[in-house]
């Protein structure tokens, strides 16, 4: 007798290895979308935090803009008064063209997705609040990963929330 594996045997491997891949795909998927999600909502947060606190340090009107219609999408932290240098929202190269999306939801829309904090760090216009921006993969399949960063207060609050607290 010879040592070693028959074809048949290495034949079941092979075929049980693809099988088990084909279930786990999926479910790659929808974890890698959800952390690519959550990172890029971050960052959004991160960024309204930053013209918060640009405002405050240089007690000056400052205002984050988003950009929904590039991909990936483009922010810009600037003076409210000059024009906007744009950023890609990429999460230090990990988001690319066709992952995610961003959604203004404005009550008032005449900020132009945007919003513009004040030397207190407070929102300029009480119309700001409620302002949302919503991060959700761009094939829209996984809607649990969708999540949001709302500006909550007149006093500037800005707060993560996500799935149907975002509709």
């Amino acid at each position: 007798m010879e040592a070693g594996f028959s074809l048949i045997e290495v034949a079941v491997v092979v075929l049980m290895t693809g099988i088990l891949a084909a279930i786990a795909a999926p479910s790659w998927d929808a974890l890698t979308s959800r952390q690519r999600v959550r990172s890029v909502n971050s960052q959004v947060l991160q960024v309204m935090r930053q013209a918060q606190a640009e405002a405050k340090r240089t007690k000056a009107n400052y205002k984050v803009e988003f950009d929904v219609t590039q991909d990936p999408p483009e922010y810009s932290v600037h003076l409210a008064t000059a024009t906007p240098v744009w950023q890609t929202l990429n999460v230090d190269g990990e988001v690319k063209a066709g992952m995610v999306e961003l959604a203004i939801t404005d009550p008032y829309p005449s900020t132009q997705n945007g919003v513009v904090f004040n030397y207190l760090g407070n929102l300029e216009d009480e119309e700001d609040v409620n302002f949302q921006v919503t991060v959700r993969p761009k094939d829209n399949t996984n809607n649990n990963a969708k999540r949001c960063v709302k500006a909550v207060t007149l006093l500037g609050l800005t707060e993560i929330f996500d799935r149907d607290a975002c509709d």
